[in-house]
């Protein structure tokens, strides 16, 4: 069903696959540590990029570029690349803060773990980890990938979050809620066209903070399926409203704007319950469970 994307490790749901998608590492460290090669004192910085400058001698692009004195930027940036993948190190936030002599020392690693080999993760997170006094996940995605089409799904959209969508002929429709890389933002796209796949698949992507300690069920959106829904004999009791959304969909945003917040919900678990139209996983806490297995093996690497 969803050969032809890649995955590092994944949860099979009934009715879905789950995976965690990029991931943001974060190091910090003592202003200087100890070099045991040069058996000296060094900025961590320093100490940091000359560390990884050797993972050349592994087989493994790595390209180094340096960014202007800018606030909340990284003063450098480190590539890492192998034949159709590639992941980065930021190391040295600039800072105003004195103590730091305005470069904190830092080091961020982005990754993916579906794309990025887990050999290259587990050694870059050791090699980050020597010396540091702190280490975390500050973000996540976890990606849902569904077994239909992305013109069958339906985004019932949150009104306290931003919204933006786009069409491509060559991506098809993509929908974004919430402040992108922020905490609880929503991607939905079409992962077919994206990859190229001979089967129907959605994909939702949702952003986690790395100290969110809920379940995952409490960020996902409300989607729902409404094609090929069969509506029984009880159907014509059922609020006009709540059956034209079923058979047109694109009213479901004006029903919700022009009623009031419990009258919505009340329209809203009608809708989910038709057909059983509602597109989540079934077992949320099996979900929960592999999420924070994979993240606490990646945070630990090859320790």
């Amino acid at each position: 069903m969803y050969s032809g994307i890649p995955y590092g490790a994944f949860y099979d749901d009934p009715y879905c696959r789950v995976s965690v998608d990029n991931v943001r590492m974060k190091f910090t460290y003592k202003y200087k540590g100890f070099d045991h090669d040069k058996r000296e004192p060094v900025l961590a910085v320093d100490r940091c990029c000359s560390h990884l400058e050797r993972l050349f001698y592994r087989g493994y692009e790595v390209a180094f570029s340096s960014a202007e004195f800018r606030i909340g930027k990284y003063e450098h940036t480190c590539t890492i690349k192998g034949l159709d993948w590639s992941c980065a190190v930021m190391v040295g936030r600039y800072t105003y803060d004195s103590s730091c002599r305005q470069t904190a020392p830092e080091a961020v690693f982005d990754f993916n773990p579906n794309k990025v080999p887990r050999d290259c993760i587990d050694v870059v997170v050791q090699i980050l980890s020597e010396g540091c006094v702190k280490r975390e996940i500050v973000r996540y995605d976890v990606a849902f990938d569904f077994p239909v089409s992305r013109e069958e799904v339906t985004l019932i959209r949150n009104s306290r979050q931003c919204y933006r969508q786009f069409w491509d002929a060559s991506k098809g429709l993509t929908e974004y809620q919430g402040e992108r890389s922020a905490h609880n933002a929503m991607k939905l796209y079409d992962k077919t066209k994206e990859c190229g796949l001979s089967v129907p698949v959605t994909r939702c992507e949702i952003t986690v903070g790395g100290d969110y300690k809920r379940s995952l069920r409490d960020l996902f959106p409300s989607l729902n399926v409404f094609a090929g829904v069969q509506l029984d004999v009880d159907a014509v009791s059922l609020p006009f409203q709540v059956l034209a959304c079923i058979k047109h969909p694109d009213l479901i945003p004006a029903l919700k704007a022009s009623c009031s917040s419990n009258t919505w919900r009340k329209y809203h678990d009608l809708i989910d319950s038709c057909g059983n139209s509602a597109l989540s996983p079934d077992d949320w806490k099996a979900v929960d469970r592999f999420v924070s297995a994979t993240l606490r093996e990646l945070e630990r690497g090859g320790l």
